[in-house]
């Protein structure tokens, strides 16, 4: 039995539901996931009357859970919940040939494993309910989701859409990687084997894994980058070494990148990259090596946290508007690097 959902992560699907009628409901928040709802009340008549929502999958199949409510709100007061609501789930990709993939009277007669497997204890429909559910894996592509009452019965009902996400760190790393494909015109690096593909990470150009399967290197130095760093790269925990010099990267380093407290060696030279440095970069106290020359954009007084960076050894800022803080402090810390190249003085002593 899979474990929980509250020490899992439970999202919304990464997909667009259009409903007849509704409204998308705000998201609540659990210790270890995050659960988000997208959800619609609506009146289930008969005929042309029954509610009918769309479903869009993009990129990659996707487990979804969905629901088709009504006893349960009539426990809540609701008048004229629909008392016996029936969902059918239909695949509308080929125009003019749906294809029925599910129909579901009562959650318990056929789904109660499914359903259990994925909440636990913490069931959304309580024993008897005559809601219905289904859970089933989509692939991309256009669905219908149908709820009408049993017997030509009509009130109100509620349809939930979840997308059923189980914290996986290696897909987290493969979305990271992903998010970097997409922001920086991966289609026409230099080298992009295996990028996007279902190939393990191990596999995809440049990237290193380490026994459990996570990133621990991305090297993709002089391999045409364009385009920003995507905060996405800042999830990446087991990440040690990060080289994107070389590149044409520009706007902004992320601070998110800040989050690599595994990361010991930072190469972004060669760039086109633009602003300060963020403060929380300062926090990547493993870093024995900080490449950032040839951005001509980077500029400003170098963050007073790096002072926490003990262990880094080379700094290069060479061809960049960075300077070093004057401060005893900061001086001081500047004093034990070893390899240092374009490191200057800020004229006017300012401190970041």
């Amino acid at each position: 039995m899979m474990n929980n959902p509250l020490k899992n992560n439970l999202t919304l699907l990464n997909a667009l539901m259009v409903l007849l009628t509704g409204a998308i409901s705000q998201p609540a928040s659990a210790d270890d996931g995050q659960f988000v709802n997208l959800s619609t009340r609506a009146l289930v008549g008969t005929g042309d009357e029954v509610t009918i929502g769309g479903i869009i999958i993009g990129e990659g199949s996707r487990q979804v859970a969905i629901h088709a409510r009504g006893p349960e709100l009539a426990k809540l007061g609701v008048s004229n919940a629909l008392a016996d609501p029936v969902l059918t789930i239909i695949n509308t990709t080929e125009p003019g040939n749906p294809v029925e993939l599910v129909v579901n009277d009562n959650w318990e007669d056929d789904q109660r494993q499914l359903i259990s497997d994925i909440w636990g204890a913490a069931l959304p429909f309580t024993a008897g309910s005559l809601s219905s559910a289904a859970v089933l894996t989509l692939e991309p592509g256009n669905y219908t989701a149908k709820v009408e009452g049993k017997d030509g019965t009509t009130g109100i009902a509620l349809v939930e859409v979840w997308e059923v996400i189980y914290d996986d760190p290696v897909r987290r790393d493969r979305d990271a990687l992903v998010a970097l494909y997409n922001a920086t015109d991966g289609a026409n690096w230099t080298n992009n084997e295996n990028w996007g593909t279902d190939a393990p990470l191990e596999q995809w150009h440049g990237v290193t894994v380490d026994d459990n399967g996570r990133v621990m290197e991305l090297r993709l130095s002089g391999n045409a980058l364009t385009g920003k760093i995507p905060a996405e790269l800042g999830g990446l925990a087991n990440l040690v070494t990060l080289s994107l010099d070389g590149n044409q990267l520009s706007g902004p380093i992320p601070a998110e990148l800040g989050g690599l407290t595994k990361l010991t060696g930072l190469s972004l030279s060669s760039n086109a990259l633009t602003g300060k440095i963020p403060a929380e970069l300062g926090s990547l106290t493993n870093l024995t090596l900080l490449t950032l020359a040839g951005n001509a954009g980077l500029s400003g007084p170098l963050p007073s946290s790096f002072t926490g960076l003990e262990t880094l050894g080379t700094l290069w800022l060479l061809g960049t508007g960075l300077c070093a803080p004057t401060d005893a402090a900061f001086q001081a810390w500047l004093s034990g690097i070893r390899s240092k190249q374009g490191v200057v003085n800020c004229a006017d002593g300012s401190v970041e």
